[in-house]
């Protein structure tokens, strides 16, 4: 084997194992970055038990309904395209990356008004986050309380 050869293996395997280390770090660096913390857990077990059907008293349908409204407008992956007194849906797109999109639903019965929230994800294998993501817009329209960080987009 030639000299030239040689070296040119060598060189070959050094940035092989140079790649391999930078790969390493950058990969537990992103991993030690999204330490989730107490609060960030507080605020995700809040979330999920939040049922994504809700029943409010009518004269605080219009706060809620204002509050989806405004968390769909500025959080969603799509635009609104329906925005009327008893439905909210933004557009859904095809994309092979994860995008979020949503729809509520407002009916009134007696004294209460229901609201219904849903959430799409235009890639078949998000459909957990595609679920928090729902309960996060549930859980803002009671509370008004919402992590954007939080919110998968």
């Amino acid at each position: 084997m030639s000299y030239v050869k040689r070296q040119f293996g060598h060189r070959a395997q050094f940035l092989l194992l140079v790649f391999i280390i930078i790969s390493g770090i950058l990969f537990l660096t992103g991993c030690a970055a999204k330490q989730i913390t107490p609060e960030i857990q507080a605020y995700d077990r809040r979330v999920m038990s939040q049922p994504t059907s809700l029943s409010v008293p009518s004269e605080n349908s219009e706060e809620v309904w204002s509050r989806a409204q405004q968390f769909i407008a500025t959080l969603s992956s799509f635009r609104i395209q329906t925005a009327t007194d008893y439905v909210i849906q933004t557009y859904m797109m095809e994309s092979s990356w994860p995008k979020y999109g949503y729809s509520v639903t407002r009916t009134t019965s007696g004294d209460r008004t229901n609201f219904i929230v849903q959430c799409f994800c235009t890639n078949m294998f998000s459909k957990d986050r595609a679920n928090y993501n729902a309960h996060a817009l549930a859980h803002y329209m009671i509370t008004g309380e919402v992590i954007d960080q939080r919110i998968n987009r």
